[in-house]
């Protein structure tokens, strides 16, 4: 099916993934942005080589992002197995999940979002295994290590879920100490993920430093603060403008610095004085404005991003191709507009949201003493809380926390659907 859709979708890229991808063959024309962007270096590295390999066309990266997905629909169904120790939970997790990453064309999207999709599901799997396997958790610790760095290469945001694995350990009682020898073991497996992680981070920076394919000034590069500006931006009574996502103010504010401490300075006075002139409450509607734009609908990009993709061109509509954009197109759509779905794909989709988000919730209430759905919990609570103060603004980037809700909604689907069968 996928691949069908890629060849009916004829789509170009836009945003960041297009400044990226359009310039491969002349990488020295990227100097200035990575040096601004140096977030997205390991993108461009993946990209680049991919590239030099199969070529630029668009549709390599396309079927790239498919690969990825569906790689990381195998890996999240293995470690829910695991994890469970249920092949019918762990299946209608990957049901679930698959929703997200299959039922949605969201491969239109060859970016960090849909790339770094199967490096957190096998860091998610191979940790589930060190628990679990008495004889090899080590090797399966620094394999989760090199797969958590390039995790966080491709998206700082994505490995989130490890500090909730830290603090579940801290607050919990049982947790898994009877299974792996205590504490000691525990801390031990930690102490190896974080090192083998902190060396492959160090060894890709080390190589993206020294390499000569595009000179990268990271002494240029926006500060973190850059993004938690970003996610201030916005009008809290306006539901239907934008909240906390980029914008050309707070892009100007950054650039009119010389260098990263004085960018760093500038940008945190604006994000206080933008805090303090909304005031409590006119914050706290601004954050929750920007919390219902990342939640509110399970149609990926469905917000302000639209997968950041242009329609291009338009198959006959009497043939194949024609009938199948019929299925996924709205009846508007045109070249040279920004990717829409039809009404009717639209409303199948939210269907599906409301009973995947109505079985989360159960889940989470219903389970709330189980050590294993406190830490899903505790992981996706982790990257809503990471996106409510830096930048999102849209369920794009809710895409990453994906493997979290898909479980936590399968766990409480499966057990609705046995106790009403029962």
């Amino acid at each position: 099916m996928q691949l069908v859709l890629v060849n009916t979708f004829k789509i170009d890229v836009t945003s960041d993934a297009n400044i990226i991808l359009t310039a491969l063959d002349h990488p020295s024309r990227l100097s200035n942005y990575l040096s601004l962007n140096s977030n997205n270096s390991f993108y461009f590295f993946l990209s680049y080589f991919l590239s030099k390999i199969f070529g630029t066309n668009l549709i390599v990266f396309e079927i790239y992002a498919i690969v990825s997905l569906d790689l990381s629909v195998i890996f999240l169904k293995l470690a829910t197995h695991k994890y469970f120790g249920s092949r019918s939970i762990a299946n209608v997790v990957t049901l679930i999940f698959a929703y997200f990453t299959m039922l949605q064309p969201i491969f239109v999207l060859t970016y960090t979002d849909t790339f770094v999709l199967p490096f957190v599901n096998l860091t998610i799997l191979l940790i589930v295994l060190a628990f679990n396997d008495s004889k090899a958790k080590y090797l399966f610790m620094v394999l989760a290590g090199i797969s958590t760095s390039i995790a966080y290469l491709l998206k700082p945001s994505a490995i989130i879920f490890l500090i909730a694995l830290i603090i579940f350990f801290v607050i919990s009682k049982r947790a898994f100490l009877g299974k792996v020898n205590g504490i000691r073991t525990v801390l031990l497996l930690l102490m190896t993920l974080f090192l083998t992680g902190t060396i492959s981070t160090y060894a890709a920076n080390r190589y993206m430093d020294t390499q000569t394919i595009v000179k990268i000034d990271k002494s240029k590069s926006f500060p973190i603060v850059h993004y938690a500006l970003l996610g201030s931006f916005g009008d809290p009574n306006d539901k239907n403008s934008l909240h906390g996502t980029f914008n050309n103010g707070d892009l100007s504010i950054a650039l009119k610095a010389h260098n990263k401490t004085a960018r760093t300075k500038a940008e945190l006075n604006e994000l206080i004085s933008r805090s303090h002139h909304r005031g409590i409450i006119e914050s706290f509607k601004f954050y929750m404005a920007k919390f219902s734009d990342n939640m509110d609908t399970g149609v990926v990009g469905f917000h302000r991003e639209q997968l950041w993709s242009i329609v291009t061109k338009l198959a006959p509509k009497n043939s194949i191709n024609g009938h199948i954009e019929k299925i996924f197109y709205d009846r508007e759509q045109q070249p040279g507009n920004l990717l829409s779905w039809s009404s009717t794909f639209l409303f199948l989709l939210q269907l599906i949201w409301l009973v995947i988000l109505s079985s989360a919730i159960y889940a989470i209430w219903k389970y709330r003493e189980s050590d294993k759905i406190t830490l899903v919990s505790l992981s996706l609570l982790g990257g809503m809380l990471f996106l409510l103060i830096f930048e999102s603004g849209g369920t794009k980037y809710m895409l990453q926390y994906t493997p979290f809700i898909s479980v936590l909604a399968g766990f409480g689907l499966y057990n609705l659907l046995t106790q009403k069968h029962s």
